[in-house]
């Protein structure tokens, strides 16, 4: 037996918003592994600041709030 979680969503519009999905991976896959470094780099310089600001909320010391 199949348990439902949630009002189902209608097969087009899941099937939409799967290729709309399929499709930003895939682009963000091109920047990624493009040519050019910028897209990597910056992708790096974001993803440690969060983990950063992660860890400092974790701990309590997070004072930009």
């Amino acid at each position: 037996m199949m348990v439902s979680i949630g009002s189902p969503m209608p097969g087009s519009v899941f099937a939409d918003k799967m290729a709309d999905h399929i499709d930003t991976i895939t682009g963000i896959g091109r920047q990624y592994f493009g040519p050019t470094k910028g897209f990597k780099s910056s992708l790096y310089r974001g993803a440690r600041k969060a983990a950063w600001q992660m860890n400092r909320r974790k701990e309590c010391l997070d004072d930009t709030d």
